[in-house]
């Protein structure tokens, strides 16, 4: 069974840019694997470039992309923190994770 998480940047503008990721979202999978393997800004704004995941790896290439199987599933850009974790709750997701000031940050959703 899918544990749904929504991983997102704070944009300088205040915005917020995010992707949709579908297994292992929980703090110990994708949380662990974003505080330990996706710690600087530029490398987040690749990462969320490149739209929704199905499973998030160590890194970009042991990363399954929707993208990566021919579906879109587009970053979604949100006005404040309010209207990411409103989407993020729609889209059934249990945890949010927000990289904001050079932090991770977990929001249970």
């Amino acid at each position: 069974m899918a544990t749904r998480s929504y991983i997102a940047i704070k944009e300088e503008d205040n915005s917020y840019q995010g992707i949709y990721c579908h297994w292992d979202g929980y703090p110990s999978g994708v949380g662990a694997t974003l505080a330990e393997h996706y710690k600087l800004q530029d490398n987040v704004k690749v990462l969320i470039s490149k739209g929704g995941l199905s499973s998030l790896g160590p890194t970009l290439k042991e990363s399954e992309f929707y993208t990566d199987r021919g579906e879109d599933l587009r970053v979604n850009t949100f006005s404040d923190s309010d209207e990411l974790k409103v989407y993020a709750k729609e889209s059934w997701c249990e945890y949010l994770y927000i990289f904001e000031d050079g932090k991770w940050s977990t929001v249970k959703i």
